[in-house]
């Protein structure tokens, strides 16, 4: 028998997140609803969202400290502002409708108590509060029912 650890769980919880075609829609409507409330949209706004698996984000502290965060995944929100958006209704649009994009690094965190470790939340708190169009992003996953263990079996192909 294997033991299940917290790190197993956490890469169930990044899998759920990450591991398919799409994002769950419960996360893409809240980072929708994020950048409607933060920044101006066009009607329509001509949504596109990305994702792709973890990216590296360096950030200086203010007392001067360099520190980094591997996240577990990316999110990219492209959006139409309201002057592109008036262009596609009057037809004069010759490129693509998105002129509007914001990043949101996503770090998962699966089971009641697992939490973003100090030099995480640093990096995640300046990047926060720097006036760029990057939002740290923390994806809770609840996973209930899993065993505590598994059985394993090894066929070596030769």
């Amino acid at each position: 028998m294997v033991e299940v650890s917290s790190n197993k769980l956490g890469a169930v919880g990044e899998a759920l997140v990450f591991g398919g075609d799409h994002i769950p829609l419960q996360l893409e409507e809240a980072v929708t609803s994020f950048v409607e409330q933060n920044y101006r949209v066009g009607d329509p706004a001509m949504y596109t969202v990305k994702s792709s698996r973890g990216t590296y984000i360096e950030a200086r502290t203010t007392d001067g400290k360099d520190v980094g965060w591997r996240t577990d995944g990316l999110i990219t929100m492209e959006w139409s502002s309201p002057e592109k958006a008036e262009a596609i209704d009057d037809r004069r649009l010759t490129d693509r409708p998105q002129d509007k994009q914001a990043r949101f690094p996503v770090d998962v965190k699966t089971g009641e108590y697992a939490e973003l470790s100090d030099s995480q939340r640093a990096v995640a708190d300046v990047v926060a509060e720097a006036n760029t169009q990057v939002h740290p992003t923390i994806v809770r996953v609840g996973i209930n029912g899993l065993p505590d263990e598994y059985e394993l079996s090894t066929l070596i192909l030769d």
